[in-house]
């Protein structure tokens, strides 16, 4: 390993050093835009060809629950690997985080690829990277998953490694990833290891290890995918899970789990079970306050013990410059003597502490010659301001010391202090201690790695807490909801248990109630059917017999039946209706009358006079229905003539009003004509103005006291004209339109006897309007009022009636 390593090296030493930054550069931009893409839900191939286009994730149980499998096998696997020395003073065994990722990714599709950042962070902070270089080495986080969605595109629908085709395309991703990742992480850190270390060390590392990761990843994937597979976890697979389409179309080219050739398949809905939006909020509660108290918890460490190691540093100085105003030895021939002072002080065990002059020049010091932390700590001197007055009262600093072989980056606190020599009364010289940050930051960082621990092992227990609490509650609306389904299907014997939880143990009980009631009924119908059918069968049995008898008869009786039965019902009917209405107004003048003859009533008084009144109203009640049942008959014979003539529409509409203008001012009822200007028509004007009496009388006679009625005359279309008639009286039930153009049928009128009438105006009316080829209707709510219509030709002349042409026939 150590000769592919040393092979790598060179080859990337041997490269110039502008090359090797262009080449990181171009990396980072390369990696830059696949982040986009990838994180922004596009894809270079949808429906399986290349373009640009549009993925779209279902956020179902399982997309969900590969977030957490992601989390899991990512950290675990970078837990085990930092214990393993791959590359040794180079790289731990990052081949199995890389190995993670690719799997995951390659299997879970996007919800693994978001996860991915989080993991490499939180596996970083267990392997002990300090938490500042994994705030700065965010970008490659994100850019990192981004190269390992490239094999998610080429191969991802179906990563076989049994397959030729798999290869090819794998083998593809290889040299994408190897010619951007590598690269990228040494342009990442070169800020931290400089680009020479950065390209030499770090990025051959990552060549070595990628390629070991690449070797290993088909094996891993002949075993990975059949178990997902066999759990249903592979995202290709999943019915709906993913939808694919190209951005210059709206419909979907492909969807996962229909074949990779059904354009015309639709997904399924986004619909989230109930436990994972119970696990989802508290999963993420959960991760938010750990990672914040940790956080905390670290930066008041940090400062804490930066506070502690200043102090120390300073009780340190004060101690060698109180050791040294005690020495006995001439200062011409101190430097052996200080130089063992200085290392047999406790600072000398972890870090080191030097006496140099103004100059920098060594007087003491407790590490050995050519130390190179040494002389990285006399040059930070240079960085103050010149002069030894600014040491008097001390000046701290911190300076980075980096090591190629073994890679290491360490930063040291250096105090330096000036010192006053009491024998010659000068302060020519400084004492410089020199403590490395791991020293006193040893702690802080173990707590960084425990708090990642921490972090893992809380995930973990939100992750079983949450599927606990979520499967207490679903787990009975689950079986709830199958045995509904089985009850829709028929089992009428389903039955839920009850439940601790008061609202699900209430639902269970309504269930079970109707599942119950459902039963007994559905008993009832089965044994009112069977005795149904019982009967129909002993009803079966003996028409057989007569059913061969009648059946020659059956058709010639059917006719005259229906004939003799439609006559006897409209003869009964007629002869019913009209001896009651004849006698009713017969009885009124009969019995007004004997009381006047036999002079039972004063004939000068006012009660003769009303009784006269009566006789009057009568009678005329009484020739109007003689004239409807003799207009009636007429237009039934068909011996009704038309006599259609040129009319001012408003003319004869004014005319009618004129006749009913003192009934309406009897009940204060007000009366509108809306006629549209200059309608003329070609109709038999009697008759028109027989059809609006009938509306306009029927209008007032229901319309209440101070009411309002409207008349309109319009045209309709080229050549009709439609009359209407609204009133905003009692109006009437939609049970009643439809019998209101019936002979003899009276409507119920409430409590009011007189609105009651002979039942033929309106039949009379509807026969009137439809033997000159129009029709009538009515439209009226209950409580509001009624509109009346009747649809004439407007030249009704030029098309002769039925009635017209029987007449011209019979003269």
């Amino acid at each position: 390993m150590k000769a592919a390593i040393r092979w790598i090296e060179d080859s990337i030493a041997a490269l110039p050093a502008d090359v090797l930054q262009a080449w990181g550069r171009l990396a980072y931009l390369v990696g830059f835009v696949l982040a986009i893409v990838a994180f922004g839900g596009f894809t270079f191939r949808p429906g399986g060809r290349w373009g640009l286009g549009r993925e779209r994730q279902a956020w179902d149980v399982k997309a969900v629950l590969s977030i957490p499998l992601t989390f899991i096998l990512i950290t675990a696997a970078g837990y085990l690997g930092s214990f393993i020395v791959l590359v040794p003073e180079a790289q731990t065994f990052e081949v199995l985080k890389d190995l993670a990722v690719f799997v995951c990714i390659l299997l879970f599709g996007y919800p693994a690829l978001i996860t991915v950042p989080f993991a490499y962070a939180l596996s970083d902070l267990i392997e002990g990277v300090p938490p500042e270089f994994v705030l700065e080495w965010v970008p490659g986080y994100l850019i990192n998953p981004a190269c390992f969605w490239v094999a998610y595109l080429l191969i991802g629908r179906n990563p076989d490694f049994r397959r030729r085709r798999t290869w090819k395309r794998y083998l593809l991703f290889v040299a994408v990833f190897l010619a951007v990742e590598p690269m990228l992480w040494g342009y990442l850190c070169s800020e931290k290891f400089t680009p020479a270390i950065s390209y030499q060390n770090i990025s051959s590392a990552l060549f070595f290890t990628t390629t070991i990761t690449w070797i290993l990843a088909p094996v891993a994937m002949l075993v990975a995918l059949p178990a997902a597979r066999r759990f249903g976890l592979f995202w290709a697979e999943i019915p709906g899970h993913v939808r694919e389409r190209s951005l210059s179309r709206k419909e979907w080219v492909w969807v996962a789990g229909t074949g990779d050739e059904d354009p015309a398949a639709t997904a399924a809905e986004d619909a989230w079970p109930i436990r994972i939006a119970l696990l989802t909020p508290f999963m993420t509660l959960v991760l938010f306050m750990v990672g914040a108290t940790s956080y905390v918890t670290l930066r008041a460490a940090e400062d804490d013990a930066d506070k502690l190691a200043s102090r120390l540093q300073e009780e340190t100085s004060d101690n060698i410059r109180l050791r040294l105003a005690g020495r006995t030895t001439p200062p011409a021939g101190a430097a052996g003597e200080i130089s063992a002072l200085l290392r047999s002080l406790p600072v000398a065990r972890q870090g080191m502490a030097l006496v140099v002059d103004r100059w920098g020049n060594v007087i003491g010091s407790s590490a050995e010659p050519g130390d190179p932390v040494a002389a990285k700590a006399i040059a930070g001197l240079a960085a103050s301001p010149p002069g030894l007055d600014r040491f008097r009262t001390g000046v701290q600093y911190r300076f980075d010391q980096v090591t190629a072989k073994p890679l290491h980056r360490e930063t040291w606190l250096a105090y330096v202090a000036a010192f006053q020599d009491p024998r010659t009364g000068r302060d020519d010289w400084l004492v410089l201690t020199v403590m490395p940050e791991s020293y006193y930051q040893g702690g802080v960082q173990t707590g960084s790695r425990r708090s990642a621990m921490v972090f893992a092992l809380a995930l973990l227990l939100s992750l079983a807490m949450s599927a606990v609490l979520a499967s207490s509650v679903t787990r009975r609306l689950q079986r709830l909801s199958t045995a509904t389904r089985l009850l829709a299907m028929g089992d009428l014997d389903q039955r839920v248990p009850g439940s601790r939880l008061a609202e699900l143990d209430s639902l269970a009980g309504s269930f079970n109630d109707m599942a119950e009631r459902l039963q007994r009924s559905f008993e009832d119908l089965n044994g009112q059917v069977k005795l149904r059918k019982q009967a129909e069968n002993e009803v079966r049995e003996l028409n057989e017999g007569l059913e061969l008898k009648v059946a020659e008869r059956t058709v010639e009786l059917h006719a005259a039946m229906a004939r003799a039965e439609s006559a006897d019902r409209f003869k009964s009917t007629f002869l019913a209706q009209m001896s009651h209405e004849l006698r009713t107004p017969l009885n009124a003048i009969i019995g007004f009358g004997e009381i006047l003859y036999d002079g039972q009533v004063d004939p000068g008084s006012p009660q003769a006079r009303e009784f006269m009144g009566d006789i009057l109203t009568s009678g005329r009640h009484l020739l109007q229905l003689i004239n409807d049942i003799l207009d009636l008959s007429k237009v039934e014979a068909g011996g009704w003539v038309f006599r259609p003539e040129a009319m001012d529409v408003r003319t004869v509409v004014e005319e009618v009003y004129g006749i009913v203008r003192t009934a309406a001012a009897e009940k204060n009822i007000r009366v509108e004509l809306e006629v549209e200007p200059g309608l003329d028509a070609t109709l038999d004007p009697a008759r028109f103005k027989q059809v609006l009496f009938n509306y306009l009388s029927n209008a007032l006679k229901f319309t209440p006291e101070a009411g309002r009625v409207v008349v309109r005359a319009r045209t309709e279309g080229r050549d009709r004209l439609r009359l209407e008639v609204q009133d905003n009286g009692a109006g009437i039930a939609p049970t009643d339109v439809t019998r209101l153009f019936t002979e003899f049928v009276q409507l119920e009128t409430g409590a009011d006897p007189e609105l009651g009438g002979t039942g033929l105006g309106l039949a009379l009316t509807k026969r009137l309007v439809e033997a000159q080829g129009g029709s009538v209707g009515v439209s009226s709510v209950l409580g509001e009022g009624s509109l009346f219509f009747a649809v004439f030709p407007r030249h009704a002349g030029t098309v002769p009636t039925d009635e017209q042409r029987g007449e011209n026939n019979a003269g």
